[in-house]
């Protein structure tokens, strides 16, 4: 018989807490990173859109709204509804980024957002707050 003292971390209960931190810092410093490259046009972002046929002012559109999502996403006691669009927006983004290099062509290129949008996805099923959401899909 295990005693607390023996039992690792990754037995312990608090395990599934940590790694929803980890994964919703990452989702928040990548959203804040790669919000503000594609709001101010850096030049690889400008190359990425341009290599597939977005309009240029679709990067400020984007980042600014990544930006707002980890902002939202930073700030404790905000009404879930907030937490759970910041979430939504961001997988729909870098879902839509992974699609849109496949068709272009670039299937190398669709592994970033695809990581994106897996790590935020954890951070949103893991998230304390959120679980609710995915009680009641699994109840149905």
């Amino acid at each position: 018989m295990m005693n607390e003292q023996s039992k690792s971390i990754v037995g312990s209960r608090r395990t599934p807490d940590l790694i929803a931190k980890i994964a919703a810092t990452i989702t928040i410093i990548g959203m804040l990173v790669g919000g503000a490259s594609q709001f101010f046009r850096f030049d690889y972002q400008v190359a990425v859109f341009e290599q597939l046929g977005y309009p240029l002012y679709l990067m400020s559109i984007i980042g600014l709204g990544k930006i707002i999502g980890a902002v939202v996403l930073l700030i404790p006691r905000l009404p879930l509804i907030f937490k759970i669009g910041a979430y939504t927006g961001l997988v729909f983004t870098t879902s839509g980024a992974v699609v849109s290099h496949i068709i272009q062509g670039m299937p190398l290129d669709a592994i970033p957002p695809f990581i994106v949008a897996g790590i935020a996805f954890v951070s949103c099923y893991l998230h304390p707050k959120l679980k609710f959401v995915f009680t009641k899909i699994d109840s149905n």
